[in-house]
């Protein structure tokens, strides 16, 4: 997976009328209000997403690299970045998070993300699946 860094920037979208994902609070501001970044961690494993195309969404999940099991993206889904992130206190083999972000795409889609060892040809150890969907208005 290529590693690009990539700096926010500002939209003028419109907004939905009612944002699905209510503990999710300001994720998506409301009327006249910039849209602030989406952030998901493994908690939000299996969840449905309401939003507009181009909102920013930032997916944090535990990963310990020293293991050689590591989070692969989605096929054909580019992300604006893909960083390994070490614990604070956590020595040389002791575990942290992936952080991956990428901007929502247009339509309905359901993106798996798969952690594995990559020279591995069962099935993932684990996975964690978001559906987003765009929302009217």
């Amino acid at each position: 997976s290529e590693r690009v860094s990539s700096g926010r920037s500002s939209r003028a979208l419109r907004r939905p009328a009612d944002f699905t994902g209510a503990d999710m609070t300001g994720a998506i501001e409301r009327q006249g209000a910039s849209v602030s970044t989406i952030e998901l961690t493994d908690a939000d494993n299996g969840r449905t997403i309401t939003t507009f195309p181009g909102c920013e969404v930032v997916l944090r999940l535990p990963e310990n690299a020293s293991t050689g099991y590591r989070w692969e993206t989605p096929s054909g889904f580019a992300m604006t970045a893909d960083d390994y992130l070490r614990a604070d206190g956590s020595g040389l083999g002791g575990s942290g998070e992936r952080r991956f972000a990428f901007v929502t795409p247009d339509g309905t889609v359901e993106l798996t993300f798969e952690l594995r060892r990559p020279w591995g040809d069962g099935p993932p150890d684990q996975t964690f699946t978001v559906s987003f969907c765009l929302a009217d208005g």
